[in-house]
């Protein structure tokens, strides 16, 4: 009989062992999880901000019309889905990298994307100085960004000064 409540005993404090472990790892669980959670939060606006950084030199700036140009080559890539508009001082308006429309700052209905023969033309054409789509390297263009329904950046808006 001795030997039973021993039994019984060790069964016990054999059942509280296992259940303090497995609420500890609950318990430790539930800490990581809400750490983990909140981590990718962080993670989520840290990586919004990298993203639209590289916009924030078109963001009501002023910049050169070499800065318009080097944007028109660095965002050609994306035909499509990102638009430049340039309005120069002849007074002509034109869109490189896509077509779309364009109203108070953003864009209503889809972009439509131009072939890169066209974007190549309009590249070309942005350089010669008769033209009425010339750039001018050294002149000043007030900038703005361009954003879609959901207030993602989705094109510059350059006007000459």
């Amino acid at each position: 009989m001795d030997q039973n409540i021993q039994k019984a005993l060790w069964l016990g404090v054999g059942i509280m062992m296992f259940i303090a472990i497995v609420s500890t790892g609950l318990f430790l669980f539930n800490k990581g999880k809400n750490l983990a959670e909140a981590s990718g939060e962080q993670l989520d606006t840290m990586s919004e901000q990298l993203a639209s950084i590289q916009y924030e030199k078109f963001d009501n700036m002023v910049v050169t019309g070499g800065d318009v140009l080097n944007a028109i080559k660095q965002y050609k890539q994306n035909s499509g889905s990102f638009i430049i508009e340039v309005n120069t001082s002849y007074p002509s308006s034109t869109q490189y990298i896509s077509s779309g429309n364009i109203s108070s700052n953003v864009i209503s209905g889809s972009l439509s994307e131009k072939s890169k023969a066209e974007m190549d033309q309009d590249l070309q054409e942005s350089k010669n100085i008769d033209s009425s789509m010339y750039i001018n390297p050294q002149g000043s263009f007030m900038t703005q960004l361009i954003y879609d329904a959901n207030d993602v950046v989705k094109g510059i808006v350059a006007t000459q000064e």
